[in-house]
């Protein structure tokens, strides 16, 4: 018989022997419910024993707390039987006592104690039993599924036997309580009832009883066993392991009076049932319910039960789970996590190695902290050390960004092909990973075999030392950067209330960041208008008239930006060159940078002015007031030596400038709306770092296409594993592999909420019969990623089992991680043994390339390939003699399939509907035309002149006729690829995943020009891949 994981944590083997020493349990299915193992084993978990201790917890908490609470019982039954003399709770404390004395508040505590004693033995004792016992019945995949079920059956088992045992004790008592003179107590109350209504009329009330008592510990030990688990997750500060004893029954009590509270109401109609049959003899239930009324049945005397209950309640659980530490169980509910155990048996021996520290590097002038460390990404490498040769401890960067422009070179841990990129990539095409000689590493058989990572926490985007050591240049000069133009005050008043109000120059600067945006979709959006006011509001300060947002009319400022744009899209030719002539001429120093002497072009060097934030989907930080950069928020990079950049701000220096040749950043700063964020200027997408760094990265991804069929071998092998969270790693590796989904990352409370494969939630899947998947989750940039997949049936069984058991055999709720056992930066670690720079990126980037290599070779002659996802989607692959536009048109619906797979999409756009009805309209107006001229030509043909006197020439006519179809079949291709493509984005995935040799190869074997692929910046991007021969193939 196992034990139930989803109910106990105490260890399968701690279920089925005792154990002598008296030490503290390590369990090994600890979710956050119920009981598990105790403290000190001296009573076997599930014997005759253990329940029969549980019992006698019982009859101290429901024997005591009852018989406390008599006097509010005896007032309780009173009013609820004469509720014409007992009037009140302090009416009828003060004519019980006027009429009988004090004692008379405590007539019929006898029953009482026997009564609830009995009940509290059988309600305790029965529920551990009858739990277990259902658990085992449903195994435990549906007890973790069904867990509240489990406790519903339980106590609803339990009680049924219990109120059988309190149901005679419990009508002589309230037969004392409310009839005066009836009996003293118990001794002379019992024969005086069985000798008035017959031994069965002790028993009158059990339906009632059943129908008051069963509701009321359904409620009491459900909602329990979720109300300590809340606690623990939402008010306790810290984790139930470490809490005292006295703090975990401090959390019992107040657990079970807010329990106590529910069950008072579910069971209090049922309750003024059996007091009103108790006390009136001959009664029928539909009869009480004529005299009471429903609405009486439901609220008299509830005030005061609410009162007596829910003490009772928090008494009762705080009495049972005090014994239950006194003869050395633990509390109830919410199972600590294991605690830790001084051995290191089961510690991966990679992890107890002490890692020393490598020597520190030869001193560089102003040895800097390098920020590109704030710009950590999960994908990028993790150290792990290992027993042969451990590493130098150095703390990597993370990127949340697909593109690497953004990363330091220095930490994209990318191996440079060649001093010359052009090189570099022909003598890649012409030579796979697979001829070059190498002989390859060694590989575990299985990710099994692996050493685990101890879990991590996400690491705190903060600058810090640069991860590489490698001198990337010798002289580095630049200009620095570029600041925004100062705010201008235009003077125009904002409205408050329909009164104009007078703004400093900072406060009429921020209400216009909100003003030109009053005709966008963010005046719908309340997170947007909330996150505005409270900026605007600290920028007004405590003393401004302005108090409400709602009250503001920022309409005249919006009319006067409004006008302004209007001025300058009305100027003169002349006017626009000359403002495009100085813009040009401003930006000049700043768009390149001499690197060892050689000039090279700086991507961003400009600071972004300030402005409200927008973010994309749902961000919860959109609104937000970002403030104005200055030069002393600005950290530079520059060669010994070198001219310190002049700015604009006098009276104000450079935060610091530094002098660090082994980063290839420029600058950086403070995300002004993200502090843990930094903002950086790198060379562009054009230099030479960057064109090596694209050629080593698919380079990477080309050699995972060779190594690929050995490592989905290997994970498909850890679906089986006996190790949950061997199984969960290699489940997320299939998703990884096969939908090409990022990894994931933590996210703080005023991050955007989206996620990744490692950070799905169980709410976030939804397995559909027989073997299929349902995804639905906010993925990058706020991107609604829904999909449903069929899966292999061992991973349909895996998320299945996932979505209601955790790794350590606990349940899970839906918003509960669906891989609990690891985090990206493991799962990026055992990539890495796998092979070397292998991450989630690189398998998104080889899925992106692969498919499009596939698509684009369907139809040239490539057999022994199966087709890759989305082949029926693209259609026909075009013909020799197809024109240029419809091979185009099947390069896009490819790219298409590419960017659906990583899931780049985008809203549909504003001028969307407007653009197709142009297009149709130009198309209806060409197909106008072809009928006009084939009109002639039948004319023409005919000998005949044109109806206003024309001469008509056939050849001529028939040229004309040859190109308008040409034409309008340009027109409806044209029109069809943007209807097709409304919703995705196809530069994210040519930009960042696609190789572009893959493209540049196509065009040359389909006579394609490159231009119609290649907008002008990805032809410069990509110069480097410019000499692939047509034969390449990913």
């Amino acid at each position: 018989m196992f034990v139930p994981s989803s109910v106990y944590a105490a260890s399968l083997g701690a279920a089925s022997r005792r154990v002598e020493q008296a030490t503290a349990p390590v369990s090994v299915a600890a979710p956050r419910v119920l009981a598990h193992a105790p403290a000190e084993k001296k009573i076997a978990m599930y014997s005759r024993d253990f329940y029969l201790a549980c019992g006698l917890g019982g009859v101290l908490a429901c024997g005591l707390t009852h018989t406390a609470v008599t006097p509010l019982d005896v007032v309780k039954c009173n009013m609820q039987t004469a509720p014409k003399v007992y009037t009140g709770i302090a009416q009828g404390f003060s004519k019980t006592i006027g009429d009988a004395g004090v004692r008379g508040l405590f007539r019929g505590w006898v029953p009482t104690a026997l009564g609830y004693s009995a009940q509290g033995a059988c309600k305790f004792g029965f529920y551990e039993f009858f739990k277990k016992y259902y658990s085992d019945l449903a195994g435990p995949e549906y007890a973790a599924r069904y867990q509240n079920l489990i406790y519903v059956a339980g106590s609803a088992s339990a009680e049924f036997i219990a109120d059988v045992a309190l149901c005679p004790f419990e009508a002589v008592k309230v037969k004392v309580q409310t009839v005066p003179g009836f009996a003293r107590g118990m001794a002379d109350g019992l024969p005086k009832f069985v000798a008035e209504q017959g031994a069965g009329g002790l028993f009158k009330g059990l339906v009632p009883l059943w129908g008051r008592q069963i509701p009321y510990t359904i409620m009491k030990f459900a909602a329990f066993e979720n109300v300590v688990q809340a606690l623990y997750k939402y008010a306790v500060p810290k984790p139930k392991s470490e809490c005292t004893k006295t703090e975990q029954l401090g959390v019992s009590f107040a657990a079970g009076y807010i329990a106590g509270v529910l069950c008072a109401v579910v069971s209090h109609p049922a309750d003024n049932l059996v007091s009103k049959l108790n006390s009136t003899k001959g009664m029928t239930v539909g009869q009480i319910v004529n005299e009471m009324g429903w609405v009486a049945l439901f609220t008299r005397g509830l005030p005061l039960r609410i009162v007596m209950i829910g003490t009772l309640t928090g008494l009762q659980w705080g009495i049972y789970d005090a014994f239950k530490v006194f003869v050395g169980f633990p509390t109830t509910g919410a199972t600590p996590e294991p605690e830790k155990n001084d051995s290191e048996d089961d510690v991966p021996l990679a992890s107890r190695i002490q890692v020393k520290p490598a020597p520190p590097a030869p001193p560089v002038a102003a040895r800097p902290r390098n920020p590109a460390a704030a710009r950590a990404t999960l994908d990028d490498p993790v150290a792990l050390p290992t027993v042969r040769k451990p590493p130098a401890l150095a703390k990597k960067p993370v990127v949340d960004s697909d593109s690497e422009e953004d990363v330091p070179l220095a930490q994209r841990k990318t191996q440079l092909v060649s001093s010359s990129a052009g090189t570099a990539a022909k003598k890649a095409a012409k030579k796979t990973p697979s001829q070059d000689g190498s002989k390859p590493t060694k590989r575990p058989s299985s990710l099994a075999s692996l050493p685990e990572s101890t879990p991590k926490k996400r690491v705190k985007k903060e600058a810090d030392e640069a991860a590489g050591g490698d001198i990337k240049w010798k002289t580095l000069r630049h200009s620095g950067v570029l600041f925004p133009p100062e705010y201008e005050p235009h003077g125009v008043k904002l409205l408050y209330d329909g009164v104009p109000v007078t703004l400093t120059p900072e406060q009429e600067e921020v209400a216009s960041f909100y003003a030109v945006m009053l005709e966008t979709d963010y005046m719908q959006k309340e997170t947007f208008k909330r996150n505005f006011w409270e900026g605007f509001r600290e920028v007004l300060g405590p003393k401004h008239p302005v108090k409400c947002l709602d009250k503001c009319d920022f309409r005249p400022m919006y009319e006067w930006h409004m006008a302004q744009r209007e001025l300058k899209r009305n100027a003169t030719k002349e006017e626009k060159a000359a403002a495009k002539a100085a813009r040009e001429a401003q930006e000049a120093p700043y768009k390149v940078a001499y690197i060892d002497g050689r000039p090279e072009a700086v991507g961003n060097f400009r600071v972004e002015p300030p402005g409200l934030f927008r973010g994309r989907g749902e961000h919860p930080r959109m609104g937000r007031i970002k403030r104005r950069i200055y030069p002393r928020d600005i950290t530079l990079n520059l060669g010994p030596g070198e001219p310190v950049p002049q700015h604009p701000y006098s009276g104000q220096d450079w935060a610091e400038v530094r002098q660090d040749p082994s980063v290839t950043w420029l600058a950086y700063w403070h995300d002004p709306i993200n502090p843990k964020e930094f903002k950086y200027v790198f060379l562009a997408a054009t230099s030479t770092w960057k064109a090596e760094s694209d050629v080593a990265k698919y380079e990477k991804a080309r050699r995972l296409a060779t190594l690929i069929d050995g490592i989905r071998a290997a994970y498909t092998r850890g679906w089986s594993a006996p190790s949950a969270r061997e199984r969960q790693m290699t489940t997320a590796l299939y998703f990884i592999d096969r939908l090409a989904l990022r990894a994931g990352h933590e996210k703080d409370e005023d991050e955007a909420d989206t996620v990744g494969c490692c950070t799905l939630k169980v709410e976030n899947v939804a397995c559909q019969p027989p073997s299929s998947v349902r995804f639905d989750f906010l993925g990058k940039d706020s991107i609604r990623y829904e999909n449903v997949v069929e899966v292999d049936p061992a991973v349909y069984r895996n998320v299945k089992l996932f979505c209601v058991q955790d790794a350590k055999g606990g349940s899970k709720r839906p918003g509960d991680q669906l891989f609990d056992s690891f985090e990206a930066q493991d799962l990026n670690v055992r990539l890495k043994q796998l092979m070397d720079g292998l991450s989630v990126k690189v398998f998104r980037t080889y899925n992106a390339s692969i498919v499009l290599d596939r698509l684009l070779a369907r139809g040239e002659g490539a057999g022994g390939e199966e087709d890759p996802p989305g082949a029926q989607d693209v259609g026909v692959p075009p013909a020799e003699g197809d024109s240029v536009d419809a091979k185009k048109a099947y390069y896009d619906r490819a790219n298409k399939e590419v960017a659906v797979l990583c899931n780049h999409q985008r809203a549909v756009p504003r001028g969307h509907e407007g653009q197709m009805d142009k297009i149709n309209d130009k198309i209806k107006a060409l197909e106008d035309e072809l009928a006009e001229i084939r009109a002639d030509l039948r004319l023409a043909n005919e000998g005949k002149c044109a109806e206003d006197g024309r001469k008509l020439n056939a050849e001529v006519l028939q040229g004309k006729l040859q190109r308008k179809k040409l034409q309008i079949e340009k027109a409806k291709v044209n029109a069809k690829v943007k209807e097709d493509l409304k919703t995705v984005a196809l530069g994210t995935s040519k930009i960042n995943y696609l190789d572009p040799r893959i493209t540049v190869a196509w065009c040359k074997r389909n006579e394609v020009p490159l231009e119609k692929v290649f907008n002008r910046s990805l032809y410069q991007k990509f110069q480097w891949a410019m000499d692939v021969e047509p034969d390449f193939r990913f």
